[in-house]
């Protein structure tokens, strides 16, 4: 069991009456003021049960610190090449939420939202397709009908080198696979982008366990350019909701 439980009702419900199993797991969360003036809901502290006792783990606390000023001020001095690779690498490598600090989640992911204006963050997925049975990453996109076409693209291939082609299902082949971030928050079905190795492109759609092909793409040019029309998160018109067609394919 791997549980990530309220501070309070931890200490009220996990007492030496619960079944424990061995290599049961704890994480505490709670509320708590960073080092850079936020308050936000933190893991706090884990536990675990091992050899018929619940141990809290203190190289979790340590690791949990938050990144001081001068640290989250010097990661200004860091590459692209390491913001994004340190991203990747999070999203791929299983042990890296063990492994991983407080510390560098805040410096590396805050410095990726400094410097990349329409891309929200980059994801892991599982690939089925994939013989090798890796995780991939993904980065995830937020197209703006309030920037140009050249904004964007000049983001995405400086992402581009970083990602690998991976091998999709059978009408796809090997892509790039992007994580479409728009306005409805996937509520009418998530939609995906995918950049194939000769540079055409592909939407395809998933609703209610369906996947299906939205628009093909002779390049990746003109695909981006129908997600900043159709598929944004920031709209030209933030009002108008009425008689848009979004997301009615």
């Amino acid at each position: 069991m791997h549980l990530v439980i309220d501070e309070k009702e931890f200490k009220r419900r996990i007492t030496k009456d619960f079944p424990f199993e061995e290599g049961d797991t704890f994480v505490t969360q709670g509320m708590r003021s960073t080092s850079y003036g936020e308050s936000v809901e933190q893991c706090l502290k884990r536990y675990r049960f091992t050899n018929g006792k619940l141990k809290m783990e203190k190289d979790f606390i340590k690791n949990s610190k938050d990144a001081t000023k001068k640290q989250l001020k010097d990661a200004e001095k860091l590459t692209d090449a390491e913001v994004i690779q340190w991203c990747i690498n999070y999203r791929t490598d299983p042990e890296r939420n063990d492994k991983t600090t407080t510390a560098d989640y805040q410096i590396y992911t805050r410095e990726f939202s400094k410097r990349f204006e329409f891309f929200y963050s980059i994801e892991g997925f599982s690939n089925p397709y994939d013989e090798n049975d890796v995780a991939h990453a993904a980065p995830n996109m937020k197209c703006s009908q309030k920037r140009s076409l050249d904004d964007h693209l000049a983001e995405l291939e400086r992402l581009l080198p970083y990602f690998e082609f991976t091998e999709m299902e059978e009408d796809i082949g090997k892509a790039v696979h992007i994580d479409i971030f728009e306005w409805t928050c996937s509520e009418n079905g998530c939609y995906n982008a995918y950049i194939k190795e000769d540079g055409s492109g592909v939407i395809m759609k998933t609703a209610y366990h369906h996947t299906s092909k939205v628009k093909d793409f002779d390049n990746y040019v003109e695909m981006i350019a129908y997600m900043i029309e159709h598929l944004p998160y920031e709209r030209e018109n933030e009002d108008d909701d009425d008689g848009d067609d979004y997301n009615q394919w």
